[in-house]
């Protein structure tokens, strides 16, 4: 409609005019199918499950903010569509990648304005927020998306640089922090700005906010150890990648990383299984090689106790500060499920 475009593009005063003639299914073709054509193969969703209960965890009413659910599976969409491009991957979710159908130029186009649209949503569909908490609001969200890209750019850089250290010294030490690291600010800080957002609308205490937004930032990081160990042993269900695509694409996981400490393998094994890392290859033999050093070691087993030691660490510290509720007790069997899921 007339309105839509005038929400998505200016709004509905001072900018009325740059809608005058525009078509819509330019913009559609544009700027909303690729989009639409990504979220409507479903995801997992569970930064816009964080946004909400973090509302309820501290006394506040998810109902009256049911359509922030858009917010972050669209940033969300919007960055696969990106990394795709930079990785010059196929297929996600199940299908072909959004720069394969609809190009390249486009891909770009519309995977950075769903940035733009995502923030919309506060703009136009939540009016009479008090200003000092769309302000906040604001702030989050624009840390999110610097920590994010950040992040991007230490993933594209790679960390080949800091393995012929560990794998000589058998201290990966550094090589671990690095990836836990691009982890955080890829996934990690999204994950606790957006819980922090719910935690400001819901009214939250500041220490209820820092806590709770500390909680999934871990649990962000959680995350993806557990998508680094399962791309090794495999993920169930309709959208599951092929065992071991971590390695075919020579990207150093924590499981990696974890695997050249001198008490999991001797300098002849690390070198071995970098070898093959290194290669990026599409040989299923030496994946499969590689996948048994790595689970041999024990390697998947100690990526997997970090994970849970950092979550219950920050679980320590929210558990005092949240009054108990069904809330509550959803929030920490999320973070239990978050760590013990196969998909």
């Amino acid at each position: 409609s007339a309105l839509n475009l005038q929400d998505l593009i200016g709004n509905r005063t001072d900018y009325k005019h740059l809608t005058k003639g525009l078509p819509a299914s330019s913009v559609v073709t544009t700027l909303i199918a690729p989009l639409r054509d990504l979220i409507d193969r479903g995801g997992k969703a569970w930064r816009s499950f964080a946004l909400t209960l973090s509302i309820d965890c501290v006394g506040g009413d998810s109902r009256k903010y049911r359509h922030l659910l858009a917010l972050p599976e669209i940033v969300h969409c919007g960055s696969l569509i990106i990394d795709d491009i930079q990785d010059g991957s196929k297929v996600r979710r199940g299908g072909p990648t959004c720069h394969e159908t609809h190009g390249i130029p486009i891909a770009i186009n519309a995977g950075t304005a769903a940035y733009f649209h995502a923030i919309n949503v506060i703009e136009v569909l939540t009016p009479g927020l008090p200003a000092e908490v769309r302000l906040e609001i604001y702030q989050l969200y624009f840390v999110a998306m610097r920590a994010g890209h950040c992040g991007q750019g230490l993933d594209i850089q790679g960390l080949f640089h800091l393995m012929p250290d560990a794998i000589e010294s058998g201290d990966s030490n550094d090589l671990e922090a690095a990836v836990l690291r691009t982890h955080r600010l890829k996934s990690g800080v999204a994950a606790g700005c957006l819980a922090r957002m719910g935690a400001v609308l819901g009214g939250a205490t500041i220490d209820q906010k820092r806590a709770i937004s500390s909680y999934f930032e871990e649990l962000g990081v959680a995350f993806q150890i557990v998508d680094d160990v399962l791309s090794i042993r495999g993920f169930e269900g309709k959208h599951k990648a092929i065992r071991g695509e971590d390695i075919s694409t020579g990207t150093i996981t924590f499981p990696i990383a974890r695997s050249m400490r001198r008490e999991n393998l001797d300098k002849k094994q690390r070198q071995e299984l970098w070898r093959i890392v290194k290669m990026k290859t599409s040989d299923t033999g030496l994946i499969r090689e590689a996948i048994r050093i790595i689970e041999e070691c024990g390697a998947l087993e100690q990526s997997l106790e970090k994970a849970r030691k950092e979550l219950d660490r920050a679980w320590c510290t929210l558990d005092p500060i949240i009054e108990e509720s069904y809330y509550k007790i959803m929030l920490r069997a999320f973070g239990n499920f978050v760590l013990d899921r196969h998909y």
